[in-house]
């Protein structure tokens, strides 16, 4: 398996159908934004592929200094369950490894959500595989995120130090602080 930097127009298309499907409306940026990021040289759309070169899934990660947010992270509906996903972390982790690597998930505390058992499992799924959790949350566009870490813990500043770099004044105020979770 492997990790491709994608500018071709057809395996752009095959991420922004997974992008499309596998996150909500109010968690996506506008994919022509995050294109212009890539073509910038802070943004990285990589293709998640196998050895025979098929789509896999996808990752989309912000960069700024030494800190590297995973925006956006899915492995195909029809691909999930073969270890694909923690294979493709794996090969995040190496092509980051001089970088404090991050990412948010919906929050777990909140019980009257209806993908709750999605959530955790999804938390679970990041926490099988070496990451931790940060100590507080944060609001993503008005929805309660927990932010996890890999390699080193990250403050609530570093964190949103890529907002304000990578996407801007408006959208880094759409991300604020909630709250210590201890």
């Amino acid at each position: 398996m492997k990790l491709v930097k994608t500018k071709n127009p057809k395996h752009l298309l095959n991420i922004y159908k997974l992008y499309l499907k596998a996150f909500p409306k109010n968690e996506r940026k506008p994919f022509p934004f995050i294109l212009l990021k890539q073509w910038r040289g802070t943004t990285e759309v990589l293709s998640i592929k196998n050895n025979k070169g098929e789509f896999l899934g996808l990752a989309i990660t912000a960069l700024h200094n030494d800190l590297v947010l995973i925006a956006y992270f899915a492995v195909s509906s029809t691909q999930r369950g073969g270890g694909i996903g923690s294979k493709a972390l794996q090969l995040l982790k190496e092509r980051y490894s001089n970088k404090k690597i991050f990412l948010e998930i919906e929050n777990t505390e909140i019980s009257n959500v209806p993908n709750l058992k999605e959530r955790i499992k999804r938390k679970n799924f990041y926490l099988k595989n070496d990451m931790k959790e940060m100590p507080f949350i944060v609001s993503f566009f008005g929805t309660e995120m927990e932010v996890l870490t890999y390699n080193f813990p990250i403050t609530f500043e570093e964190y949103h130090s890529v907002y304000k770099k990578e996407f801007g004044k408006i959208i880094s105020r759409k991300v604020r602080f909630i709250r210590n979770k201890y």
